[in-house]
């Protein structure tokens, strides 16, 4: 079918994936640049749509050329397309309105996860990471240490302290001297006698 052939080109062209990992990387300095205490800017907001764009059309060029999930070569059937699948429908579900800021706001979120679309458009990538996601199993001795390691610490600061300094401010400079060295602590406090909490 001419149609599809036409699409499988398009797909297999190096530039293809050049023009999705430029915008991925370009996507990557907009979300870091983007102040989320600000107000919504509006130049932030229609990149975002642009952005938002650019990955739809790329999904449904791949899933024309590809297939959908039936073959066994198809779209769905690679873990990492599945990853840039969720990523763009989360994507598009704000576009609606789906009966609150909240839920609007906490699918936004999703687009964090678009930068992690570089591990399946680098060749090289993909096989690091599941080299790094092989070698997790044997790391597990090592976390069982290093949480071992925690304890021991936490368990020795508590017996040291017994919580006398949860939540106080401490002066430094009036309860270290390097003449009689610790002394006690003495907590910061307001003119009327009250204690700082931090």
């Amino acid at each position: 079918m001419a149609f599809r052939k036409a699409f499988i080109k398009i797909v297999s062209n190096p530039w293809f994936d050049r023009i999705i990992l430029s915008t991925i990387l370009a996507n990557s300095i907009a979300l870091a640049a983007e102040d989320p205490s600000a107000e919504k800017s509006t130049l932030f907001e229609t990149l975002d749509y642009i952005f938002l764009l650019i990955f739809s059309i790329e999904m449904v060029c791949k899933i024309i050329a590809m297939g959908f999930v039936m073959k066994p070569h198809s779209y769905l059937r690679d873990p990492w397309n599945i990853l840039d699948f969720t990523v763009v429908v989360l994507g598009l579900l704000t576009l609606f309105d789906l009966g609150g800021g909240s839920n609007v706001n906490s699918i936004r979120v999703v687009r964090i996860l678009r930068p992690l679309r570089t591990i399946n458009s680098v060749p090289g990538m993909r096989g690091l990471v599941m080299t790094l996601l092989n070698s997790l199993p044997q790391m597990f001795n090592i976390l069982i240490l290093f949480m071992f390691t925690l304890v021991i610490f936490g368990t020795v600061g508590i017996q040291l302290f017994q919580g006398s300094f949860i939540g106080r401010c401490v002066d430094p400079a009036s309860s270290f001297s390097e003449e009689s060295g610790w002394r006690g602590a003495e907590f910061l406090g307001n003119e009327d006698g009250t204690e700082w909490f931090c």
